[in-house]
């Protein structure tokens, strides 16, 4: 109630011109804390290291690593890479698709491209209810420190 009554005080003598220092004194440590906040959420935006706005995760779940997930890889990227000699890496998760909902799980698959016989590496999201979905890219960094093992095809 009295933040409420700061507030009208305030407001009403920045309409009237008449500055109440005492008003504006207790309205500091507000401004001061807003500030740092808007400051931290601006500059974790800038960092380097992803810990910007699209990483901000408020549900702490994790989807459901389904037990058959080498199955759903397979089917994934089978018409996107060359299966022979692939290697498939160990699930991590990612954010959720927004800060509301749960990490997802995904696995990175090393292949070869079915045309020209290149490198390529595909992540997999494995969703808990819906098909696997694959996105293939000749380097993805979110791959690099994964450890790997061979994918057998079923």
């Amino acid at each position: 109630m009295q933040h409420l009554r700061l507030g009208e005080k305030f407001i009403s003598s920045a309409l009237t011109s008449q500055r109440d220092p005492t008003t504006i004194a207790s309205m500091t440590p507000i401004f001061h804390r807003l500030l740092v906040i808007a400051l931290l959420c601006f500059l974790s935006g800038c960092s380097p290291y992803g810990f910007g706005m699209s990483q901000l995760q408020l549900n702490g779940e994790t989807e459901k690593l389904s037990e058959n997930y080498h199955h759903r890889v397979t089917e994934a990227v089978g018409e996107k890479l060359s299966l022979v000699n692939a290697q498939v890496s160990e699930p991590a998760t990612i954010p959720g698709g927004s800060m509301l909902s749960p990490r997802r799980w995904f696995v990175c698959v090393r292949g070869q491209d079915l045309t020209t016989g290149g490198p390529l590496s595909a992540i997999v999201l494995l969703h808990e209810s819906r098909p696997a979905s694959a996105k293939v890219f000749t380097r993805a960094p979110l791959c690099d420190d994964l450890k790997y093992q061979p994918l057998s095809p079923s």
